[in-house]
């Protein structure tokens, strides 16, 4: 099978060069068809893979030939959390990406927020949050992302572009 004509991303993967970078993805993956989130492969393009959650989509999964990554949709609108686990707030906070202008046609601007008890200015409106070739302690963190975001998103008035 050529790769334009993969659908899954679990085959997709295998092209990934073989040890920690492939098994962590894989395990990613599995993670989110067992969460019912079963990633869909995004039309106009060979390499991303969206992650659906009801009638939205609340990431991506993107592969190059060496590497792979996880894009979070949204603001990361979590002003109403505060973890406890610092661990894991720090990690989401070293992954905030700042916009720094419009990126594309569909680029809505950024806005000022609160991740996790933490502020910052001019968080990206579509991509707010991408980690590539993540570890698998990495991994548990985006796990728990993914479970914040399953209580923001649907209540969330503002929505990454391909959400709709």
């Amino acid at each position: 099978m050529s790769e334009t004509t993969m659908l899954r991303i679990e085959d997709a993967i295998q092209n990934l060069p073989a040890g920690s970078l492939r098994n962590n993805a894989l395990s990613f993956v599995e993670f989110l068809n067992n969460e019912g989130l079963t990633p869909v492969k995004c039309p106009w393009t060979e390499n991303k893979w969206k992650i659906p959650f009801g009638e939205y989509y609340i990431g991506w999964i993107s592969l190059s030939p060496k590497s792979w990554s996880y894009e979070n949709f949204n603001y990361l609108q979590f002003d109403e959390y505060v973890d406890d686990d610092h661990k894991f707030a720090t990690t989401i906070h070293k992954y905030v990406k700042v916009c720094k202008n419009p990126c594309h046609d569909e680029c809505w601007g950024a806005m000022d927020v609160m991740v996790f008890d933490k502020q910052f200015n001019n968080v990206c409106s579509n991509h707010g949050l991408a980690i590539s070739n993540p570890s698998m302690k990495t991994i548990e963190h985006i796990k728990k992302l993914i479970s914040y975001n399953k209580k923001i998103v649907p209540r969330k008035h503002i929505y990454h572009c391909h959400n709709l």
